[in-house]
Parts: structure tokens; C-alpha cells; sequence
């Protein structure tokens, strides 16, 4: 069973893929914020701490690598 109180941010720009990956690990007990571009992932670090960060590679508004250094 996970720990409730640790939080993944997801940026996935394909809606079903993404909506899929929240589907299972809210299922599984995880508290999974999901948004579709970079740059809104992005915002939303400056506002809550997360423990893993899953990102997608290509992206509508940037490469998920460059996100990623940017992190």
C-alpha cells in the first residue's frame, strides 16, 4: 500500500496517457497533480513539493530533458 501523503506531479501532454497514469496511482493511494504542458508543471513547483516527478520527453512547449535540468 503507498503512503497517502506522498505527492507525484505529472506532465504528459497526451490527454489518455495521462489521464490513465492518474487514474492508477490515485487508485493506489497516491496524490497525483497532472498537467499537460511544461510550463504549467513548471508553475505549480514554485507552489507545493512533490516527491517524484514523472515528465514526458516531448512536450507541446518544450523538451521534458530541458524541464527537467530546469528542476
Amino acid at each position: 500500500m503507498a503512503d497517502k501523503g506522498k505527492r507525484i506531479l505529472l506532465i504528459e501532454d497526451e490527454d489518455f496517457i495521462r489521464d490513465l497514469y492518474k487514474r492508477q496511482l490515485d487508485a493506489a493511494g497516491l496524490k497525483t497533480d497532472a498537467y499537460g504542458s511544461g510550463k504549467e508543471g513548471l508553475s505549480v513547483l514554485t507552489h507545493h513539493a512533490y516527491d517524484l516527478v514523472l515528465l514526458d520527453i516531448m512536450l507541446p512547449d518544450g523538451n521534458g530533458i530541458e524541464i527537467c535540468q530546469q528542476l
